[in-house]
């Protein structure tokens, strides 16, 4: 009888990462100052933070539940306007999720400025990112190199896994 091997074959969305253990890495301080500066947006909320990683003074935590959280609200409640920054946890299904909770914001009136994996084949970029030019206001860019995370307290940091990708959602225009 022939020695027969079964193989699994990929489905859409099984190259998104589904590790959690780097979804709370912190982007480095200068890169965010770079993508302020780039795209000429300074947030005032981080929409996914905690007292670790936060980039700005105010912040969602995972306790409060930002997928969960009326981000227009929030910003109201506390004097602000709703400008977002958003380096969301990169496992599945997690970026998904946050990707659309940012793009479905934006529509309400929310800005928010985003770095993301850079995953062109994912549902979450066909579907909250690349239609941005076209049916929305927002953007995105493809910024040369890798960021170096800045991991957890206690935990050993690590060279670059992907390349990343950088997003500005922004509200409709007023009539």
């Amino acid at each position: 009888m022939p020695d027969i091997r079964l193989i699994k074959i990929p489905k859409p969305g099984d190259n998104e990462p589904k590790d959690t253990s780097r979804d709370a890495w912190a982007t480095p301080i200068k890169k965010y100052e770079s993508m302020v500066l780039h795209w000429g947006i300074k947030p005032l909320i981080d929409a996914c933070a905690e007292a670790h990683n936060t980039k700005c003074s105010l912040f969602i935590t995972p306790q409060i539940n930002s997928l969960s959280t009326d981000w227009i609200a929030f910003a109201k409640e506390r004097g602000v306007d709703p400008i977002f920054w958003m380096n969301p946890p990169y496992s599945h299904p997690l970026i998904l999720q946050f990707c659309k909770k940012a793009y479905e914001e934006s529509g309400r009136g929310a800005t928010v400025l985003s770095l993301l994996p850079s995953q062109t084949g994912s549902k979450w970029f066909h579907e909250y990112v690349k239609p941005l030019p076209k049916i929305r206001r927002g953007d995105y860019d493809f910024p040369r190199g890798r960021v170096s995370f800045v991991p957890p307290p206690g935990v050993k940091p690590s060279s670059p896994m992907i390349e990343n990708l950088e997003v500005l959602w922004l509200p409709p225009q007023e009539v």
